[in-house]
């Protein structure tokens, strides 16, 4: 069985190479690699020369490319949690002047996240056209970075007519990332924001009850500079008040919402909001969502 998948991975009539993905089929490798690109795609094991300077943790070690008609991707093997690799590529980029999109929501880490959740933002630069796509997973055991370049895109094109105090898209960073207990089933996973106030929500079943679902959330928002000052509780609900202090935002406050209606599943929601509701000036809309 091994020989036969390295006979199918070899293209017919192909020489040995010093690049060693110059050998194989790209239908195969996009069908075993798992990528959902249409054409066909160039692999390397090299840097590519037209790529845009990168600046790595120590930690990464080259994997190599893959080029299609739309986008160039660069992949490096991490040595180190996925979580921990993501934070140490978007702050290299950021030594190298790549900001956040304008236009997109902010880093996927914020949120609730239950098991191995990839963690991804877009990045842009002013003398760099288009933007860079930073995506980090684990996948059996090991953690990848993937940079991604796009030939054409406008994620990083300022759209008009916005008053930016409180951004929306900027204030999603601002949302902690909530991890869940495990043994729980969490589903209807997502954030969303309006202007006034961004959100991220969750729907979990299993046999954590609503006070210890609050009880170890809570715990992780203190871990993440959220400050206390009130909760209350009901028969079917209960609740917390945070206060958090940033550098652009202003003082935020965070509020914590367990909901548990009798029957599965209990809803979560964390919001997040201006102190000063004036600044809740910026009317975009938008939502994301995963099962």
């Amino acid at each position: 069985m091994q020989r036969a998948l390295l006979l199918l991975l070899i293209a017919p009539g192909a020489a040995v190479a010093s690049d060693p993905f110059a050998c194989v089929d790209p239908d195969v490798a996009s069908a075993f690699l798992g990528h959902w690109h249409q054409g066909e795609a160039e692999y390397s094991t090299e840097f590519p020369t037209d790529f845009v300077p990168l600046d790595v943790p120590e930690e990464f070690s080259l994997l190599g490319s893959q080029r299609t008609e739309k986008s160039t991707t660069v992949a490096f093997r991490a040595n180190m949690d996925a979580d921990s690799a993501f934070e140490a590529s978007t702050d290299k980029l950021a030594g190298l002047g790549w900001t956040a999109s304008p236009n997109l929501p902010g880093s996927t880490r914020s949120g609730f996240r239950h098991g191995p959740t990839p963690s991804s933002t877009v990045v842009c630069k002013d003398d760099e056209a288009g933007g860079l796509s930073v995506i980090a997973y684990e996948r059996a055991g090991k953690a990848f970075v993937n940079y991604i370049r796009y030939a054409e895109s406008n994620m990083c094109e300022e759209q008009p007519g916005r008053h930016r105090v409180f951004d929306t898209r900027e204030a999603m960073d601002q949302l902690p990332a909530l991890t869940l207990p495990g043994g729980v089933k969490a589903t209807n996973i997502g954030r969303g924001g309006d202007g006034d106030e961004v959100v991220a929500h969750v729907d979990v079943t299993g046999s954590t009850g609503r006070a210890d679902l609050h009880a170890f959330l809570e715990r992780q928002l203190r871990n993440q500079q959220w400050d206390y000052q009130t909760n209350w509780s009901s028969p079917r609900s209960s609740g917390s008040v945070w206060r958090r202090s940033t550098n652009k935002q202003g003082i935020l406050i965070g509020t914590l919402h367990v909901f548990d209606s009798g029957s599965d599943p209990i809803r979560i929601r964390f919001s997040v909001s201006p102190a000063d509701p004036a600044h809740g000036v910026d009317r975009g809309r938008w939502s994301s969502s995963s099962q």
